[in-house]
């Protein structure tokens, strides 16, 4: 039907959309999505195996990092956006260094998380 691009390739149901008049949608079958439902999804991801045929096995691929399996991952941890991070804190002087302006990358709980504070300093170079 038209809007149900290549019958869902198999991997998905043709509805009427609620949202459109006449419109037909593919409704995705669990480990399928896309507007075709052509794009396989990882969805299981404590098996050990590559259902989506990408190449990364469970906690591997990002779309497993919701799973509370894999959640404790370090392929899964992420940064925080530092504009969250700027505007939770006050604003640096005007007069303030450079390296006082960009402390906040490596505080705790900020933007990086493998650096450890000790290794900058504010002392400037003089050449």
């Amino acid at each position: 039907m038209e809007g149900c691009p290549d019958n869902c390739h198999g991997h998905g149901e043709c509805v009427r959309s609620s949202e459109g008049v006449g419109e037909w949608v593919c409704e995705c079958a669990e480990d399928w999505e896309g507007t075709s439902c052509g794009v396989a999804v990882e969805r299981r991801c404590s098996d050990g195996r590559d259902n989506d045929g990408d190449g990364l096995v469970d906690c591997s691929d990002t779309e497993c990092c919701q799973d509370p399996a894999c959640s404790p991952s370090p392929l899964c941890f992420t940064a925080a956006d530092p504009l969250d991070i700027l505007l939770r804190k006050q604003p640096p002087a005007v007069t303030a260094s450079f390296f006082q302006r960009m402390q906040f990358l490596i505080e705790e709980d900020s933007v990086q998380s493998y650096a450890h504070k000790t290794a900058f300093n504010d002392r400037s170079v003089a050449r």
